[in-house]
C-alpha cells in the first residue's frame, strides 16, 4: 500500500537510473517507470518531482489480465 510509504522505503537514483551506492541492498531495485521519470527530469530540469498514478480501472484491468495468464 503506497499510502504507507516511509522514508526508508524510498531509494535515490541518478539521472542514468542507477541506484545510489547507499541504497544498493539485496532485493532493492528501481521502478519499471524509472526511465520515464529520469527522461522527464532531463527534459524539464526545473521540476522537483515526478508523480504518476495508477487509476483503479487500469489497476483492475492489469490484475485481471495477469490472473488470466
Amino acid at each position: 500500500d503506497k499510502s504507507k510509504f516511509k522514508t526508508e522505503d524510498l531509494i535515490l537514483i541518478n539521472l542514468e537510473g542507477e541506484i545510489h551506492p547507499d541504497f544498493q541492498k539485496p532485493g532493492v531495485k528501481s521502478s519499471a517507470e524509472t526511465g520515464i521519470h529520469t527522461e522527464t527530469y532531463k527534459k524539464f530540469p526545473h521540476i522537483n518531482s515526478v508523480l504518476h498514478t495508477h487509476s483503479v480501472l487500469s489497476t483492475t484491468l492489469s490484475y485481471a489480465q495477469a490472473k488470466n495468464k
